[in-house]
């Protein structure tokens, strides 16, 4: 607060003013006294109120609020708890790998009738659609006098004989089935190891064409997918 310091002459010119509600022209506060000295300015602070002033800690802002406030676990919880949920799923269980589209067996057979030299390798393929069953013989019987199918095998051997049937119940390996078409013909060819004593890593690629006598007159392919190591047939 400024404070001023008034003489007697001052306060007597404010008591008039007021009083006869002169005009702010007569009536100016701080005029001339009669000695002739102007009103003394305002006392100045002292340093020690200065300093004080100058102690006193800045005026708190208050923080903006945010836009957004984190929600309490309170509300947290009934937010997710009002949200729709979506039911878990379980992953779907593997399924089994897909049946072969054939399968093979193989076996050796020593015999057969012609002599003790004389072997035979009998193979049976089983076609799941459309269902086939598939018998080949390989020999090496009979010398040169049957050629065999016209398929090529290691020298010595042919392919005796073959056959196609649709019935998967009548097809045991080595076993010949009479309701089964004959195959008059047929292309390819046929491999193995030769350095071992008995042929092993078989490997067939043929084509038969069954006679006439077989419901589907359609050409069969006879294709390992892996060679075949034969085991021993049972007598």
């Amino acid at each position: 607060m400024v404070q001023y310091r008034f003489d007697l002459a001052s306060r007597a010119v404010v008591t008039v003013c007021f009083s006869l509600l002169a005009s702010p022209l007569a009536c100016q506060l701080g005029g001339d006294d009669g000695d002739g000295q102007d009103t003394a300015p305002a006392e100045s602070d002292s340093p020690s109120d200065v300093r004080a002033r100058d102690d006193e800690p800045p005026p708190r802002v208050a923080p903006e609020a945010e836009p957004n406030p984190p929600a309490d676990d309170t509300e947290r919880a009934a937010a997710q708890s009002s949200a729709p949920t979506t039911p878990a799923t379980s992953p779907d269980p593997e399924s089994p790998p897909p049946a072969p589209a054939q399968v093979f067996e193989a076996c050796t057979s020593g015999g057969a009738g012609y002599g003790d030299d004389c072997e035979s390798i009998y193979v049976t393929m089983k076609q799941m659609s459309p269902p086939r069953c598939v018998q080949l013989t390989i020999d090496n019987c009979g010398g040169y006098s049957s050629q065999g199918l016209p398929v090529d095998a290691p020298l010595s051997w042919r392919l005796a004989s073959g056959s196609v049937g649709s019935n998967l119940n009548e097809c045991e390996l080595g076993t010949f089935y009479s309701r089964s078409a004959v195959a008059l013909d047929a292309s390819g060819s046929i491999t193995w190891n030769e350095t071992t004593q008995q042929p092993t890593e078989l490997v067939l690629d043929v084509t038969l064409e069954p006679s006439s006598s077989a419901q589907d007159l359609a050409s069969v392919d006879v294709v390992t997918a892996q060679p075949l190591n034969p085991a021993v047939c049972d007598d």
